[in-house]
């Protein structure tokens, strides 16, 4: 136990581990004496570990709170509106008619197929669509 009998010396070279009497020379003295005490020697590898941990120092309260009002709001609405008229060909053409665009009027051709002594398309109509957007509030 260490301090019952006395201060513990310090370890040199890992000997001594009572003080001596004054006066007494040891085996211990002798070796202090050898040892020089500010030996430097180089540095090998040196590295440094922190732990880390979490630690809660406060608590965080969010209030959320909604104001709600009632507006009267004036949006435009959209409307759009679609004629369709059929309008009759009666004309000889030479296949299938692609739909086309004529002046924002959208044109689907109908076509029939008739067997005669030679193949022919005949064009019986054509479907006109007009769009007209109209803007109310």
């Amino acid at each position: 136990m260490p301090g019952a009998r006395g201060r513990e010396a310090p370890r040199v070279g890992g000997a001594c581990r009572r003080p001596r009497a004054a006066g007494s020379v040891g085996a211990c003295a002798a070796r202090v004496q050898e040892e020089p005490l500010d030996a430097v020697g180089p540095v090998v590898a040196a590295a440094l570990e922190i732990p880390k941990r979490v630690v809660e120092t406060g608590k965080v309260r969010i209030t959320k709170v909604v104001h709600e009002c009632e507006a009267l709001v004036d949006a435009p609405l959209l409307h759009d509106n679609v004629a369709i008229t059929c309008v009759p060909m009666q004309r000889v053409v030479d296949g299938p008619v692609p739909v086309r665009e004529n002046h924002g009027t959208t044109i689907i051709a109908v076509v029939e197929e008739g067997l005669v002594v030679e193949k022919r398309w005949m064009l019986r109509e054509e479907i006109h669509i007009r769009a007209q957007r109209i803007e109310t509030h």
